[in-house]
């Protein structure tokens, strides 16, 4: 997340999930045009850049804090003085969103290409890339949208349908559901093209990998918005009787072309991926 299996297997998407825009205000949240640099077929590479931080703050929001209640309580007449006003409690507690624990290391890519793998290790249709990396067939040069890396995968171009899986592998148990997070970009000087699409997966395997079972999200498609940063979101429960899961990107290049003459060209660009187990 096996040649013949995974090739076999990855023909079997199953319902997306969730999909939405970040907008194009790099002002603001960080995320916006700025572009990728595509590959579009004879790239093959370019300069090991990088992706984008996009942690965000951590979520954890003020301890609500300040001083509770406050005030007198009473006075005035009463004669009471001025009681005990409230003291100074917690404030109504936590007063943040909690972010979920994200089970990847280097989710954002920001350390390069550390604790990522691909199958087959052979595969050379990716790269790191870093803001201000030229764009391929483009005068303008990329911008990552949190931190300065993200990662660029584009087809291996061998003129039929083929599959690029990026993954994480995990230990699991039947029942625990999890949830995958990213953002997807491609640039409109180097879209993605025809029936190319990218996606993020959660994929379950048996533990000798002759079982199979995955959750998918939306397709990234060539029509997809182009110079903004697009979410997608899947989520997934562990099968009795598996117990590897894989948090997973998956580029398919040429996608349903069986005559051997698809060389579209085009790039995806990856980050800030969060990997979680439901509480």
């Amino acid at each position: 997340m096996r040649t013949t299996l995974w090739t076999l297997m990855m023909t079997l998407p199953l319902a997306g999930l969730a999909c939405g825009d970040k907008d194009d205000d790099t002002g603001t949240d960080g995320w916006g045009d700025g572009g990728g640099t595509g590959d579009g077929g004879d790239d093959g590479g370019g300069a090991d850049g990088g992706g984008t931080d996009g942690g965000g703050t951590d979520g954890g929001g003020t301890d609500g804090g300040g001083t509770d209640g406050g005030g007198t309580d009473g006075g005035g007449t009463d004669g009471g003085g001025t009681g005990d006003g409230g003291g100074t409690g917690d404030g109504g507690g936590d007063g943040g969103t909690t972010k979920p624990i994200n089970l990847l290391v280097n989710g954002n890519f920001e350390a390069g290409w550390e604790s990522w793998a691909i199958y087959p290790e052979s595969l050379s249709n990716y790269e790191i890339i870093s803001t201000g990396d030229p764009i391929y067939l483009s005068d303008e040069t990329f911008v990552a949208g949190e931190g300065s890396r993200s990662l660029k995968v584009y087809g291996q171009f061998t003129g039929w349908q083929n599959e690029t899986p990026i993954y994480q592998s995990f230990a699991g148990e039947a029942g625990q559901t999890y949830t995958l997070t990213g953002w997807v970009y491609h640039h409109p000087d180097d879209a993605i093209q025809g029936t190319t699409y990218g996606s993020l997966a959660i994929k379950f395997f048996t533990s000798d990998y002759s079982g199979f079972d995955l959750q998918e999200s939306e397709h990234f498609l060539s029509s997809s918005p182009t110079g903004t940063w697009t979410e997608l979101t899947v989520t997934g429960e562990v099968p009795e009787g598996f117990s590897i899961v894989q948090a997973a990107i998956q580029y398919w290049h040429c996608y349903g072309e069986a005559e051997g003459d698809c060389y579209d060209g085009g790039a995806m660009y990856i980050d800030d991926l969060v990997f979680s187990l439901a509480e």
